[in-house]
C-alpha cells in the first residue's frame, strides 16, 4: 500500500511530499542526494516494503516538494528528516542515505543518535578529498556559467559507470533528458552544491555507536571507494562492503546486488 502525503514545513509553507509503502515493520527511511528525489529508490521500495514501512521523499524544492532557496543544505534537509519522522509517529527508524543523502544521515544521527537504530550509508564520505572537492566546484562552475544542459551532460559523463553493453547512446541520451526536465533551479543546485564541498564529519563519527553499514562501488568516480573506507574506519563497528558495479549511481543501476548487502545488515539488526 502507498500513501502519498505532503508535511508542511514551519517556515513559508513549504511543503514536503513523502510515500509510504508497507503496513508492518520497522520504518525504513532512503534519503536521496544531490538529485534530491525520492523516486531514486524504487527499486528498494519494492523489495524492502515487504518487510519494513518504507519512507521515501522529495527534498525541498525537488519533485513534488516544494521551497527551497540558498540555505537549502545539508544542515536544513537533516531537520527536515527530523520533522518528518516526528509526522510519521516513529520513535526509531532505520536510515540509509546515498552520496548527499549520506551526508544527510551522518549529521542526523550526531544530532539525534537515540532515533537511530540502524544506519546504511552509500557512495558517500565524511568529507570530499581534494579531487572530489575542485570537481564539485567545477561541477557548479558549469552550472552557472554554461548552463543546465551542459550540467546535465557533466553529471552523465561521471555517474554512469561502466555501462552494460545492451545499453546504446540513445538510453543513455534520453536518461539525461529526463534528469533534466526534473533539474531544479540553478540557485537552489548551487546551494546544495556549496554545502556538500564544505562538509566535514571526521572529528565527530568517532562518537557515533548506532550499527552502521557502508557500502561503495568500484567504478564510482564521483565518490571513489576511499571515501566509504574512510568511513568505515571512523565510525566504530561499522561493516563495510563493496559494490562490484554501478557507478555512482549503484543502488539504482545495480539494485540487486545493493538491496542483498542491505537486506543481510538489516536482518541481522533485526535478530540482536
Amino acid at each position: 500500500m502507498m500513501m502519498p502525503e505532503f508535511l508542511i514545513l514551519p517556515e513559508n509553507g513549504a511543503q514536503l511530499h513523502y510515500e509510504v509503502y508497507g503496513d508492518e515493520g520497522p520504518w525504513l527511511i532512503f534519503v536521496s542526494g544531490l538529485g534530491g528525489h525520492g523516486a531514486f529508490w524504487r527499486a528498494q521500495v519494492e523489495h524492502f516494503s515487504k518487510t519494513h514501512r518504507v519512507v521515501i521523499y522529495d527534498h525541498r524544492g525537488h519533485g513534488e516538494s516544494t521551497g527551497g532557496d540558498e540555505r537549502s543544505g545539508i544542515g536544513q534537509c537533516a531537520d527536515d528528516l527530523r520533522l518528518l519522522i516526528e509526522r510519521l509517529g516513529a520513535e526509531r527508524v532505520r536510515l540509509v542515505g546515498h552520496s548527499m543523502g549520506g551526508m544527510i544521515v551522518q549529521k542526523f544521527v550526531l544530532e539525534y543518535p537515540t532515533k537511530v537504530e540502524a544506519l546504511a550509508i552509500s557512495g558517500s564520505g565524511a568529507r570530499l578529498d581534494v579531487q572530489a572537492r575542485l570537481l564539485m566546484k567545477f561541477r557548479r562552475r558549469i552550472l552557472l556559467e554554461l548552463g543546465r544542459e551542459d550540467f546535465c551532460r557533466l553529471q552523465t559523463i561521471i555517474t554512469v559507470g561502466q555501462i552494460p553493453p545492451e545499453t546504446t547512446e540513445d538510453m543513455v541520451l534520453a536518461m539525461e533528458s529526463v534528469a533534466l526536465s526534473k533539474l531544479p533551479p540553478s540557485e537552489l543546485v548551487s546551494a546544495r552544491i556549496s554545502s556538500i564541498t564544505k562538509f566535514d564529519s571526521s572529528a565527530d563519527l568517532p562518537k557515533v555507536l548506532t550499527p552502521t553499514l557502508i557500502l561503495s562501488s568500484t567504478d564510482d568516480h564521483t565518490a571513489p571507494p576511499k571515501g566509504g573506507e574512510d568511513l568505515h574506519e571512523l565510525i566504530p563497528g561499522s561493516r563495510y562492503k563493496l559494490v562490484s558495479s554501478g557507478g555512482h549511481f549503484f543502488p539504482r543501476t545495480n539494485p540487486a546486488e545493493y538491496n542483498e548487502i542491505l537486506e543481510a545488515f538489516l536482518v541481522g539488526e533485526e535478530d540482536r
